[in-house]
């Protein structure tokens, strides 16, 4: 890839994680933490899945060939397309080979989200598990404890620091000029 396809997949990818990472921010507002993990969780999952091209587990073996081969073919294409709206075409054929796939008994929740059973088992008793989550509107800590064999989500929430200000913090270390990301962008070009 050239520099400047580079930097485009850059912006796709931030684009894309950033729409989960809101999401998730609006559904813990709301009352509904459990389920903002759960955004934030899938996402993850779901992007990692893509662009390492990893197989969706023992699950592949049960499908058919043909399906198989679409599936990783797929998956293999949408690997190397652009992100974000400039890649739909082979995440449009994705989607198509997923849902064949869910058609067959057996395999409706193929490609699906982490299921909640998944969160339950990875979570210990003495150890919570933490999402730290900046947005545009503010960072919300979301707090997944273990209570017997049922989890318990609580969510804080905080006014700063910004996504903005994390980006430039990491980008930039403690001489981070921006917090208005239209002034980080700005200057990068």
């Amino acid at each position: 890839l050239g520099t400047r396809e580079l930097k485009q997949r850059q912006a796709d990818a931030h684009e894309a994680t950033s729409l989960a990472r809101w999401a998730a921010h609006v559904i813990a507002r709301t009352g509904n933490p459990l389920e903002a993990v759960m955004v934030l969780e899938s996402a993850r999952t779901r992007e990692q899945r893509l662009r390492l091209g990893a197989e969706e587990d023992s699950t592949l073996e049960n499908i058919p060939t043909y399906l198989q081969e679409a599936y990783v073919a797929a998956l293999s294409d949408l690997a190397a397309a652009p992100l974000g709206p400039r890649g739909a075409d082979e995440s449009r054929r994705l989607v198509e080979v997923i849902e064949a796939i869910r058609s067959r008994p057996g395999l409706e929740r193929f490609g699906m989200g982490v299921p909640k059973a998944l969160l339950k088992s990875v979570v210990e008793s003495d150890s919570p598990l933490v999402y730290v989550n900046p947005t545009p509107y503010g960072t919300v800590f979301l707090e997944v404890l273990k209570d017997g064999a049922e989890i318990e989500v609580t969510a804080t929430f905080l006014d700063s620091p910004l996504s903005t200000e994390v980006l430039g913090r990491l980008r930039f270390g403690d001489a981070a000029p921006y917090t208005d990301l239209d002034d980080f962008e700005a200057e990068g070009d």
